[in-house]
């Protein structure tokens, strides 16, 4: 639900836990049926690694003893109102219990890069994106009546060393920290309000390159046209040194070209690299700089819905995985 808000077939409105507290004008804008750009590629691949982060953390908690059950379980929770059936609806990553520790819990686990990882380090609940996490905990909080555990994994520590993981189950979030019934309404009627109009709220700090409705983001201010200088209108402005332009673009277009040659250079020596340990059955070697050369498989995973993340009982039938062999060049530890 890229928009985070939706009419589904029996007219219900339906608001994503996931999307909900983020920016409301985007949540407004998708109530009031604006159609969401598509997701840029680099937030695509983020998603992305964060599904098979899923995944691969479930496989991880079931190794440290937890049991993982209700994968992709629909959870609701109706919002109260007079004219409107409104409803938050989401799919949780499972319900989590373990022999030592007392009770059963939501697991939600959250795929983080490097820079997340670290900051979540300084400053916990209160920064990076957890602040809009609170709105998604809260929601499965009252829908499931459970306390929600979240699961951090760090996805750059998998991606850099393939053989380690680097992932860490939290304490129960404390019941004073799930925000309050009352608040999560309030929120919904405000977003209602403008519902049938075309007005919005001020729009929250969210990038404009990141928002599904960047359209909506205030124009960025109209930069003034270059005008030759043979434009006889353009009496005030210096003249523009045609030759120089004309000397770095081809500059640019020399180094661009090297680039790109450089950057294929590279992909077939990798692949030269990787055929020469296939051939003798190695998966990894040391060169005499003290360079390792490593093999390592992969998998990425393509979701062949992109509104679907599965339907309670098999969720695999909406992915399509690929596997491949990298070779890596890395210095010893």
């Amino acid at each position: 639900m890229a928009g985070g808000v939706r009419i589904d077939k029996l007219g219900r409105v339906i608001y994503s836990p996931s999307s909900f507290g983020g920016c409301i004008k985007a949540l407004v804008a998708a109530r009031q049926g604006y159609e969401p750009l598509p997701t840029p590629g680099f937030l695509q691949k983020i998603f992305d690694a964060g599904h098979e982060a899923e995944d691969l953390a479930v496989q991880k908690l079931r190794d440290a003893g937890w049991t993982i059950s209700g994968q992709q379980d629909q959870i609701e929770l109706v919002v109260p109102h007079s004219a409107l059936h409104i409803v938050f609806q989401s799919h949780i990553d499972g319900y989590m219990t373990h022999p030592d520790v007392p009770g059963i819990y939501v697991c939600e686990i959250k795929s983080m890069g490097k820079g997340p990882w670290a900051e979540f380090q300084k400053s916990r609940y209160e920064g990076g994106l957890f602040p809009k996490y609170r709105y998604q905990f809260s929601i499965y909080h009252h829908a499931t009546h459970l306390p929600v555990i979240p699961v951090r994994w760090n996805r750059s520590a998998y991606e850099e060393f393939f053989d380690s993981y680097e992932m860490v189950v939290e304490d129960p979030l404390p019941e004073e920290w799930y925000i309050p019934l009352e608040e999560l309404y309030e929120r919904v009627y405000l977003i209602e309000s403008y519902a049938g109009t075309e007005d919005f709220p001020e729009c929250s700090t969210v990038p404009a390159t990141t928002c599904p409705f960047a359209f909506l983001h205030e124009a960025t201010p109209e930069i003034p046209e270059l005008r030759s200088v043979e434009d006889p209108g353009n009496t005030e402005a210096p003249s523009l040194d045609q030759d120089k332009l004309d000397d770095l673009v081809k500059k640019f277009l020399f180094w661009k070209g090297q680039l790109d040659e450089v950057g294929q250079r590279l992909d077939d020596v990798k692949t030269e690299l990787g055929n020469l340990l296939d051939s003798c059955g190695a998966s990894k070697a040391q060169a005499i700089t003290g360079h390792v050369v490593s093999r390592r498989p992969g998998s990425s995973t393509k979701w062949l819905q992109d509104k679907m993340r599965g339907d309670g009982i098999d969720p695999n039938k909406y992915k399509e995985h690929t596997q491949y062999v990298s070779t890596v060049v890395t210095l010893p530890k």
